[in-house]
């Protein structure tokens, strides 16, 4: 189905397909026709049982897949990172209570094979001390103990020391590159996205993204409502 009008383009979108006129003000304006059939695919995750998967994340052509709804054909075109929840299940949404705030469904927090580290959140366990795996990138981020940290060594995820404690950087000038202020002190915290990135003592801490910044566990997880010292 197309529509026509005179000297605008019109874009009919019908069951994933667009008919696009391109028209222009002289007699050919009928040659500069041109039709397009795709399904539009956005790269959400899911589950292929304990597999960690994402489906396409641009469009499939007609002529290469025509037949199934919209998630059959993202899904049959999708790309799998390698990861796998091994013996846990892979869930819908990120279930550990620390990452809540990650959603992970979209594009957005796409990453290549060898830096995925929040898609391993839709894991409903963590890696643990002898967990599976065969890059760091998948014994992060790891269960909850407090100043631990995991590598990958021998297929197996191994314990290893948080960075040593450091003191949380102020600004030189409030509002500065990098600033944020936390309980009424401007502060270079560094960026984060799992507790183990950051140095013992500290925690990722956010108030509503997937990531955020290193700060002393004594401020707490949101820095928009922390705890502030007396």
């Amino acid at each position: 189905m197309k529509n026509w009008m005179t000297g605008l383009a019109v874009v009919v979108l019908v069951a994933g397909c667009d008919a696009q006129t391109d028209s222009s003000s002289g007699p050919d304006a009928a040659a500069d026709e041109r039709e397009t059939c795709h399904t539009d695919c956005g790269g959400q995750l899911f589950c292929d049982g304990p597999q960690i998967t994402r489906e396409a994340a641009s469009p499939i052509p007609c002529s290469v897949a025509s037949t199934g709804s919209v998630e059959e054909i993202c899904r049959r075109y999708g790309t799998s990172y390698g990861l796998t929840c091994g013996e846990a299940t892979c869930a819908p949404r990120v279930t550990d209570p620390r990452y809540l705030r990650c959603d992970l469904t979209w594009l957005f927090w796409y990453r290549p094979p060898e830096d995925a580290h929040m898609e391993k959140l839709r894991c409903t366990s963590l890696p643990v001390i002898g967990s599976p795996c065969s890059s760091d990138s998948e014994c992060h981020p790891m269960a909850d103990v407090l100043d631990g940290n995991l590598r990958c060594e021998s297929g197996k995820c191994v314990a290893t020391p948080r960075r040593a404690a450091e003191e949380l950087r102020r600004c030189d000038v409030d509002g500065g590159a990098g600033c944020v202020t936390v309980c009424g002190v401007s502060y270079q915290p560094e960026r984060c996205f799992f507790d183990e990135a950051c140095p013992a003592g500290m925690d990722c801490a956010t108030g509503g993204d997937c990531g955020g910044l290193c700060l002393p566990r004594a401020f707490g997880r949101d820095p928009a409502n922390p705890t502030c010292p007396e």
